[in-house]
């Protein structure tokens, strides 16, 4: 079964400690953390590796997320959701969104997109 077939609850199931490790990675700058559920071909890119690596400098939205999030939409794709989160920061005031995209790729899934706006 694709990710995209999987109830909500089923999704959240999966999708909610893949977020918290990738935002607990972001806290504390470790690109392990933060790249673990990622594609190979993504976790050993090293312009991708540099780009975040560059924007934990300089966002500190990115290394300040709390960990609370609060669900806002699940959208659906041929073999691909997209998770929308509402999100906070301990630094910077507001409110941010945090977009999750998974697909299942040999039975396994995996993050191919993190968004932070």
């Amino acid at each position: 079964m694709t990710i995209d077939e999987q109830s909500d609850s089923e999704i959240l199931k999966i999708a909610s400690p893949i977020w918290d490790e990738i935002t607990e990675g972001c806290r504390s700058k470790d690109w392990r953390s933060y790249s673990q559920f990622f594609t190979d071909d993504d976790r050993e890119n090293h312009d991708h590796k540099k780009d975040v690596l560059s924007q934990w400098e300089n966002n500190p939205v990115l290394i300040s997320l709390t960990k609370e999030k609060q669900l806002l939409d699940i959208l659906r794709r041929e073999n691909e959701v997209v998770i929308v989160w509402k999100l906070g920061s301990t630094e910077v005031s507001g409110e941010f969104m945090g977009t999750l995209h998974l697909t299942t790729i040999d039975s396994e899934v995996k993050a191919i997109g993190v968004g932070l706006n």
